[in-house]
């Protein structure tokens, strides 16, 4: 590719400095790189020749790149494959048959890139690699964001690539609050929705094939690293909700095979068979640190929850833990044997754990850095490990299953064994599922609480006119089970409202004889009081007849003496007033006398009318304390009824509400599918 070159640019840089009284001009493309190149590159890398695609004599090819992608990025020389291997940094080093060019060639090369890579003296510095949007947070924020999960809002539903079989589901996670599970496909990150287990869609990756994927702390981004074995490797970061790259860092020369987002999101670590843990800056893109301590692959690499500390392991079991701020060396921990394969904090950050091909699962406490346990986890070797912000540890192995731990170490569950090696492993945003990756391509849902299989889902989604003919089936089963639902809910909301007529009637009549108790019970002693008011006047009534009948009788003894004597004495006239006046009570009593016998009887009848009243109310009190002991069961059956009845409906309902979710969500998935199918096909003629 290139040549040996320095002899022009040390002649350029000495010029420069022979005129150090003229005003210092910026390093361009046209006055300085491009004689540079003219020298000692354009032999092979012209437009007939374009030795790798790169063609170097023209500044627009340059920014095109060449066939393994983009070969200088504005503001990072050290995410540029231009300068890195020019600088022997990365291989192939070039020029590939002379030495290495000098030190201030390989100067004025970093200061072109770092200034925005100007074109002309007069010209503009291109935009440096900034991200997008806003990423870093500024301090660590731990525990639920605020607000709803962040969710893929309107996501590829077409596939990058279509094949028949899928890849080794090497590259997987969940999000740590929305229902979101990746996957690392061909040429593409496939999203599947953890709580339903529908197909949401594809980001794309094209850059080779996602190796390695992360979810920030918050939800709100995906890492994705990777590329293509032997010849590039890089990372790029996603915003969840649109599917857009934020950001691209990283040039490896090999793929990226660990991956990690710092908390506050200022950093991104990257591991891959260089051997070298970078990091970089999500401000702009650049590199801070190079750590070269490991002596294999950097297969593994986790920031701390509170973002102070970052792990990397390697192919050979080397270990360490680095001040994630400094690049400087913290602890190195010594246990493992073989490759490590993961790693993972607990969520206070004071235990890392590790696991190896050497088939081990180990606890790490960053006190003292010692190991506070090791635990055989997998035969053959375990192959991935998860710590779930809730405590479980899930680990998957050659063994071909996946289990889960407790903070201890101890065994809870083994699931049911996979076709193949298990590969990765990942918990669901609420811990109630596990999703297991196998060398097939084939992702299996397990259900924590009993074990069971509830799905499998594929690494490879199927072409949009499939997708389209299952969601057409699957839109009108879920009709008809809207439909019977609705019937259900219909019959179940009238039982309840029997039941509750029912239970109305009764606390109805239960506080009517309520009312009546009291009532009654005022008022039978008022009736009882009236009867024995009616008794008296019966008696004063009868009393008064005796009286009358009494003084009639006297009146005539009395009279019958007097007629008697008058007769005797044949004095017709002695008596004659007497009599008279005796004539004159006797009438008068004989007509008051009916009259009182009259009172007689209506005072009877009173009395009777009384007792009658008195004794129907003492019948209808006891009827109605009868009622008023007997109803409350009565109620409260009828309650414990109803209860049950609005229970029921309430299951129905939410069943109906949950299909007809289900039945929405499906709609708008078939009418997005029909959108995207027509737009990919064109529109009929």
């Amino acid at each position: 590719m290139f040549r040996g070159f320095s002899l022009i640019l040390l002649i350029l840089v000495t010029g420069a400095s022979a005129t150090a009284q003229a005003p210092a001009k910026k390093i361009n493309y046209q006055e300085h790189i491009l004689p540079f190149f003219q020298d000692k590159c354009v032999a092979c890398h012209n437009p007939d020749k374009k030795s790798s695609g790169v063609i170097l004599n023209s500044y627009a090819k340059i920014m095109e790149g060449g066939s393994s992608g983009i070969i200088a990025k504005p503001g990072n020389p050290e995410g540029s494959s231009l300068y890195q291997v020019v600088a022997h940094k990365v291989e192939p080093f070039m020029p590939p048959k002379g030495p290495k060019v000098s030190e201030a060639s390989i100067t004025l090369l970093h200061q072109w890139i770092k200034e925005g890579m100007l074109e002309t003296p007069g010209g503009k510095a291109l935009a440096l690699n900034k991200p997008k949007t806003e990423i870093a947070l500024g301090t660590v924020r731990r525990g639920r964001p605020e607000g709803p999960p962040p969710m893929p809002e309107n996501p590829r539903l077409d596939p990058e690539v279509l094949s028949k079989r899928g890849t080794a589901v090497t590259a997987m996670a969940a999000s740590p609050w929305a229902p979101v599970l990746a996957i690392g496909g061909q040429k593409q990150i496939v999203l599947y929705n953890t709580d339903t287990l529908d197909f949401i869609g594809v980001i794309p990756f094209p850059d080779g094939f996602p190796t390695v994927i992360k979810f920030s702390r918050n939800g709100a981004f995906l890492l994705a690293g990777g590329g293509r074995g032997g010849k590039s490797g890089k990372a790029i970061l996603f915003n969840l909700k649109t599917g857009q790259q934020v950001l691209t860092v990283g040039e490896e020369s090999d793929a990226v095979l660990a991956a990690d987002f710092s908390p506050d999101q200022t950093q991104i670590a990257l591991g891959s068979p260089s051997k070298v843990v970078r990091v970089y800056s999500t401000a702009d893109g650049k590199l801070l640190h190079e750590i070269r301590k490991h002596t294999d692959w950097v297969t593994s690499v986790e920031y701390s929850p509170d973002g102070v500390l970052l792990a990397s392991g390697d192919r050979n079991g080397g270990l360490f833990v680095w001040e994630a701020h400094t690049g400087k060396e913290y602890f190195s921990l010594r246990g493992h044997s073989a490759f490590i394969t993961g790693l993972s904090w607990r969520a206070d950050g004071n235990i890392l754990v590790s696991t190896s091909e050497d088939s081990t699962l180990r606890f790490w406490e960053l006190e003292n850095g010692s190991q506070v346990r090791s635990v055989g986890a997998h035969g053959g070797g375990a192959s991935a490990v998860s710590y779930h912000r809730e405590g479980q540890i899930l680990t998957s192995g050659r063994d071909r299953v996946a289990k889960i731990w407790d903070a201890n170490g101890a065994a809870i569950r083994t699931f049911e064994a996979l076709p193949d090696l298990a590969l990765s492993v990942a918990p669901s945003h609420d811990a109630t599922k596990v999703f297991v990756g196998d060398w097939t391509g084939n992702i299996t849902c397990f259900n924590v609480a009993d074990g069971k299989k509830l799905a499998v889902l594929a690494s490879n989604p199927p072409s949009l006119k499939e997708q389209l003919e299952a969601s057409t089936k699957e839109l009108a089963l879920l009709l008809d089970q809207s439909q019977k639902a609705a019937g259900d809910l219909a019959a179940v909301k009238t039982q309840e409202n029997t039941l509750k007529a029912a239970l109305d009637g009764t606390q109805k009549a239960l506080a009517e004889s309520q009312q009546t108790v009291k009532e009654f019970q005022v008022k039978i002693p008022q009736l009882q009081q009236a009867a024995v008011q009616a008794k008296n006047l019966q008696t004063q009534a009868n009393l008064e007849v005796r009286s009358r009948e009494i003084l009639a009788q006297s009146i005539q003894e009395s009279l019958a003496r007097l007629n008697d004597g008058a007769l005797k004495n044949k004095q017709e006239t002695a008596f004659p007033k007497a009599i008279q006046l005796a004539q004159e009570n006797l009438a008068r009593a004989n007509l008051e006398l009916p009259k009182l016998k009259q009172t007689g009887l209506e005072a009877a009848k009173a009395v009777a009318d009384a007792e009658v009243l008195v004794k129907e109310a003492a019948a209808k009190l006891q009827t109605s304390q009868s009622q008023v002991a007997a109803l409350p069961k009565q109620v409260e059956t009828q309650l414990k009824a109803l209860q049950g009845g609005q229970a029921q409906t309430a299951l129905v309902a939410a069943k109906a509400a949950t299909i007809d979710s289900a039945l929405a969500a499906k709609h708008a998935y078939w009418n997005r599918l029909k959108a995207a199918l027509t737009l990919a096909v064109g529109p009929k003629s």
